[in-house]
């Protein structure tokens, strides 16, 4: 082999490598800080504290989803486009300062911290949530 064709297939594996890393699925859980507190909002269900006993429900739920980045995850302004009619959104709260933010819409598009991402499941994940505020 010729040293074009060579480089042309190293290429092709590092791109290759560096796609199935970005792409990778991403813990839902990670994004979620284990102090601080909680403030989940619906426009179904309003707004909820969250006590200490539903947050770790809530993070063991987390534990059981992933996300994946887009290819607008970086280049977004953190805007869901057809989200859907149902969206659950996520506050984490450091003294008494919003530090972070998910939303979930049904359709399977979140935003973390402005940043769009998918998410598999995203409407059974709203619903256990809502299970988890209900008990």
């Amino acid at each position: 082999m010729n040293k074009k064709t060579v480089l042309a297939v190293g290429l092709c594996v590092v791109l290759l490598v560096c796609s199935v890393i970005y792409f990778r699925p991403l813990p839902l859980s990670s994004c979620i800080p284990e102090n601080g507190s909680l403030l989940l909002h619906s426009n179904t269900f309003g707004v909820h504290h969250i006590t200490e006993d539903q947050k770790e429900k809530i993070m063991e739920l987390a534990q059981a989803y992933t996300y994946n980045r887009t290819l607008k995850t970086y280049l977004s302004d953190g805007a869901m486009e057809n989200s859907g009619s149902k969206v659950l959104s996520i506050h984490m709260i450091d003294k008494d300062a919003v530090v972070g933010a998910i939303y979930v819409s049904e359709a399977g598009r979140i935003s973390i911290n402005d940043r769009p991402y998918k998410m598999k499941n995203a409407k059974q994940f709203q619903e256990q949530l809502e299970a988890i505020l209900k008990e």
